[in-house]
């Protein structure tokens, strides 16, 4: 056989053929630490438009405000699944990237959990047990009030009971857990 069928790699002025992969380790951080950031603003706005709701959430009114909500908890959740994304595709590569798949996947279940119970305590009608006029019943603590008979949600009547579940959820199970895993993350942070 001839010496040319031989590949002895790149000589000193070819190019190595071997490509780089499109996005490294530090890469990677990078884009997770951004995503972070985004958690943290969609926290923030989750809470400078969450904390209003309770007490002013009407069907017909502070869609501006409920439209912001929106927006935060959509953000929140691309950010919680990005972070899971980029952990994939780090695991894949078998990269080591902080924080960590038991957190990216904790926040997108308290996303996914936020989002869920959110969309079971907007009401749409809360029947009034002996109140003539409701027009100035607003929000949740209103509607978990003694006088309401019945709270109707996407036009399904709910109990008393769930509705309060669910509210306790969005309104402490969600921003406590979110708190916890933030508090976790950055104590972690401050031991490296």
């Amino acid at each position: 056989m001839a010496d040319a069928d031989i590949d002895t790699g790149p000589g000193p002025d070819e190019p190595d053929s071997r490509s780089e992969p499109l996005i490294s380790a530090e890469g990677l951080t990078g884009i997770t630490k951004a995503l972070g950031w985004l958690l943290a603003i969609g926290t923030a706005g989750l809470a400078a438009t969450g904390v209003p709701l309770i007490f002013l959430y009407r069907p017909d009114g502070v869609a501006w405000l409920r439209g912001a909500h929106n927006v935060a908890s959509t953000l929140f959740l691309g950010a919680a699944a990005g972070t899971v994304a980029v952990l994939g595709v780090a695991a894949a590569r078998r990269l080591r990237v902080p924080p960590g798949w038991l957190v990216a996947l904790g926040l997108l279940a308290i996303a996914l959990a936020g989002m869920v119970s959110g969309q079971l305590i907007g009401w749409d009608r809360l029947a009034m047990d002996g109140v003539a006029d409701a027009s100035g019943v607003r929000g949740i603590l209103d509607a978990l009030s003694g006088d309401v008979d019945s709270i109707v949600v996407e036009g399904t009547e709910v109990s008393r009971g769930a509705y309060a579940a669910w509210a306790a959820v969005h309104v402490l199970v969600v921003p406590l857990l979110v708190l916890g895993v933030g508090w976790t993350v950055r104590r972690r942070a401050r031991s490296r």
